[in-house]
């Protein structure tokens, strides 16, 4: 923090800090939601806790997150700062203990599985048993968190049950229609209703009921919900909500995330690629 606030009075430029608690939401890859899902997806009827639950933490949703770096950015809060630097704790207004977390992801699931708490205020060498940052300074500005820690946690979780380390556990089954122009290779899930056209499709894939894939290749790691109509597209290592309609032009678009309704069609002039987060209703016209 030192280093960036001397550069910044050094070269005339303003700059931001944040402390960050830990950030929940789409691309979440580890932490206790993974390894609580992960776990009683093996076993619901029991989940082994490390420590004694008592842990308090908090966390911000990763929205949130990145709407409260560019709140700030944009007022210019650091242009009269000293040394043109402000730092900001970035968090909700509130922690949760580990047992808290446990219910609001077994609440989720529906499922009621015994605890097998390993024991102490601890989980792990180096945890800390409370973690909460006084967040009043950013919230001054007039930012506010939008969900709050369980809602941050349902909705991870229910990221984590469409993406990619779910789909590695997938066993390949067609409910659906492959025509014989089509190849399946791998863990490729093929929903009822769904047609898969003229396509090549490489798992783990999951394809939603009643979607329409035709004159694409589909790549592995990739969830496309239902009701979507996907042509002349390659696509792979993404996250394809409901209701879209796509056609890329015959182009790729990889390392993905699209919300629910978007649509999305080719233009004169055409990348190779396309890395886009878009949100639920979204159009974009690609180049």
């Amino acid at each position: 923090e030192g280093l960036i606030a001397a550069y910044a009075e050094g070269f005339g430029v303003q700059a931001w800090i944040f402390r960050f608690v830990s950030i929940l939401g789409p691309r979440y890859s580890h932490g206790h939601i993974f390894d609580f899902y992960r776990r009683l997806r093996e076993d619901p009827a029991t989940l082994r806790v490390l420590g004694n639950g008592t842990q308090r933490k908090s966390y911000l949703y990763v929205q949130d997150c990145v709407d409260a770096i560019l709140h700030v950015t944009r007022q210019g809060t650091a242009r009269d700062a000293k040394h043109h630097t402000q730092v900001y704790n970035l968090g909700t207004p509130e922690f949760v203990q580990v047992n808290d977390s446990i219910r609001f992801i077994c609440g989720a699931l529906g499922i009621k599985p015994r605890l097998d708490y390993t024991g102490g205020d601890r989980g792990w060498i180096g945890d800390n048993p409370f973690i909460f940052l006084d967040t009043a300074k950013i919230q001054a500005t007039g930012w506010k968190p939008k969900l709050t820690i369980e809602q941050g946690i349902v909705k991870t979780l229910r990221w984590l049950e469409a993406n990619r380390w779910v789909l590695e556990l997938l066993e390949p089954q067609v409910a659906g229609s492959v025509d014989a122009g089509s190849t399946l290779h791998g863990r490729v899930v093929v929903q009822a209703g769904a047609q898969v056209v003229n396509s090549t499709v490489r798992g783990p894939v999951i394809i939603g009921p009643d979607t329409r894939i035709e004159n694409c290749y589909v790549g592995p790691f990739t969830s496309i919900a239902g009701r979507c109509v996907i042509r002349n597209s390659e696509i792979e290592h993404s996250i394809v909500m409901d209701g879209c309609s796509i056609d890329a032009g015959g182009e790729r678009i990889e390392a993905s995330l699209i919300g629910r309704n978007v649509q999305i069609s080719p233009v004169d002039t055409k990348p190779h690629a396309y890395k886009l987060v878009l949100g639920d209703h979204s159009k974009v016209g690609l180049l």
